[in-house]
């Protein structure tokens, strides 16, 4: 249905052996988001900003990563907007926020 809505009114489109891989994969990488905090599976990386009219350190951007243990490493935009549709951003958000600031201590 969303594959059709996408093409515009008055489309349709048939059920075939792709979408069902992609629904499949879909529920798989929902169910992985659901346990990925409690198996640790997130990481930052730390990127600096600077400030270009003194040319020092003005700040730092968190880059959250996920490396599945199922699916490997998954880039964010991949993973960041279901985590954000099933619910599980806020938990994921708040990690992010307090490893961040961990960091930013040790720093």
């Amino acid at each position: 249905m969303n594959g059709a809505r996408r093409l515009g009114p008055g489309h349709y489109a048939f059920f075939d052996e792709a979408m069902h891989a992609g629904a499949q994969t879909r529920i798989k990488l929902e169910a992985l988001l659901q346990t990925a905090l409690a198996k640790d599976e997130f990481s930052l990386h730390y990127q600096p900003q600077f400030d270009l009219s003194t040319g020092k350190i003005s700040g730092m951007e968190a880059l959250l990563r996920w490396n599945s243990a199922e699916l490997g490493s998954m880039p964010p935009d991949q993973f960041i907007p279901v985590a954000e549709e099933i619910g599980v951003i806020l938990p994921v958000g708040e990690w992010v926020l307090r490893t961040a600031c961990k960091q930013a201590r040790i720093w």
